[in-house]
């Protein structure tokens, strides 16, 4: 579920979004893009997650989008990755409650894609970080891509 701290016809460096998630992982991936790269590592995640579920389900935690980055809060961490950092996002077609983003290391060509589900659609989430990167395109000369998934497999815990 979101909540926005600032209506969103003004929002200024002062705004930010907030999404109630549950983490689902992360994986190290090949490339800092594609549809592909998102639906592959989506799909090792959640078989890994159908593996594991009965002992350790996923965390809940909270999305902050700004126009500084994603902040990813929960009660066992809090991590920033600045939006310089992530250079592809996206929700599953098929079922919108999932949700991946990509970051590239701040040192070296590393790249991690990180995935997410809600109970509700992740649309608003992927628009608030194609938003948030917009706004900052010009000043940063970075374009994220953010995209609708076509993935071929449905996700369901």
């Amino acid at each position: 579920s979101r909540h926005t701290e600032a209506v969103p016809e003004l929002k200024s460096s002062e705004w930010i979004d907030r999404y109630h998630m549950k983490f689902l992982g992360s994986v190290q991936v090949p490339y800092h893009k594609g549809n592909d790269v998102l639906c592959a590592a989506m799909q090792k995640i959640a078989t890994n997650r159908r593996m594991t579920v009965q002992y350790n389900p996923p965390s809940s935690c909270i999305l902050e989008i700004n126009m500084k980055g994603v902040k990813l809060l929960s009660n066992q961490c809090s991590h920033f990755f600045q939006l310089k950092n992530v250079s592809f996002c996206g929700y599953h077609p098929k079922n919108s409650k999932y949700f991946g983003f990509i970051t590239k290391h701040p040192a070296d060509q590393r790249f991690a894609c990180h995935v997410f589900v809600s109970e509700d659609s992740t649309k608003p989430l992927a628009e608030s970080v194609g938003y948030a990167e917009g706004e900052q395109e010009l000043s940063w000369g970075c374009g994220l891509m953010w995209v609708f998934l076509g993935c071929s497999n449905e996700y369901s815990e």
